[in-house]
């Protein structure tokens, strides 16, 4: 089943200016399930709380019919959110939005400072910029981010500058598995999962292959050299699960802890884990 997403669509007539101010079908400002633009990157807030936040917005606004959809009257939404410090469900006076303005006016609702031009707000071609000069936002373009709703997480933004920008207002069935400081320059084929991870771990390392990450695996951890190009059984699903997670510079899985293996297990131990290993070993 395809995730929610909340978005300024289109206003009362089909057209994307002239109409009347507020939502008069209920779906001008409205949610739907996610669909392909296809999209061209997605922003995700770092913060999950002001994601979380933007996402209430988002709703909110979907279901106050005082907000509707008209490109010539844009940042009406804006005057009106500051009038109730951003709370969108308690706006009384109908305004109208777009999908670049309305998605501009949900950040804010979670304390984020999107720049505007003068007083308009960014644009579908210019959200990225402006987003991301917040210091707020992470930019994801691998197709699993734009070609599905799996990987997508509750408050994520997905773009396609000069046409379109919607919210995810759910979390895909593979959210969980996704790590926001990871690289995501390439999408993992075929799809691995955090189980199958598990249970190939275990089954390099003698444990019970039940895919639960207890304290028999745990006390399996072993310790691979990586000056010899040294071969380990657990070093091919480490491979995998760091390809998962976007670390693509690990290479193939190839079970060989070389130099390509050693950086990627050190970005992500660093990064993720905020542990450095000593030089030379690598515990897993």
């Amino acid at each position: 089943m395809r995730i929610k997403i909340g978005h300024a669509s289109i206003d009362e007539k089909g057209k994307i200016k002239g109409g009347c101010a507020g939502d008069q079908t209920g779906k001008e400002v409205c949610v739907r399930t996610w669909y392909s633009r296809p999209w061209a990157f997605v922003l995700r807030c770092k913060d999950p709380a002001k994601a979380e936040k933007m996402a209430a917005a988002c709703e909110k606004g979907c279901s106050n019919d005082k907000i509707g959809y008209d490109q010539n009257q844009r940042n009406t939404l804006h005057t009106q959110a500051k009038k109730t410090r951003f709370d969108l469900s308690k706006i009384t006076e109908a305004c109208e939005t777009d999908c670049s303005a309305f998605m501009t006016v949900c950040a804010q609702a979670a304390g984020i400072p999107v720049p505007y031009n003068g007083t308009n707000a960014p644009t579908t071609s210019t959200m990225k910029s402006a987003f991301t000069k917040t210091g707020e936002f992470d930019v994801l373009t691998d197709s699993r981010y734009l070609t599905s709703d799996t990987c997508l997480k509750r408050g994520d933004i997905l773009v396609k500058p000069g046409s379109h920008t919607v919210m995810a207002l759910e979390n895909g069935s593979s959210a969980s598995f996704q790590t926001p400081s990871a690289p995501t320059s390439a999408s993992p084929s075929p799809a691995y999962t955090e189980t199958q991870f598990i249970k190939e771990v275990q089954a390099a390392t003698g444990a019970k292959t039940d895919g639960i990450a207890g304290p028999e695996t745990l006390s399996k951890t072993v310790t691979v050299s990586s000056e010899k190009n040294s071969r380990h059984a657990v070093v091919k699903p480490v491979q995998k699960y760091l390809y998962a997670l976007g670390y693509t510079s690990v290479g193939t899985a190839d079970g060989i802890a070389g130099s390509k293996f050693t950086t990627a297990v050190d970005s992500y131990q660093k990064t993720v884990l905020n542990y450095n290993h000593p030089d030379g070993e690598i515990p897993l």
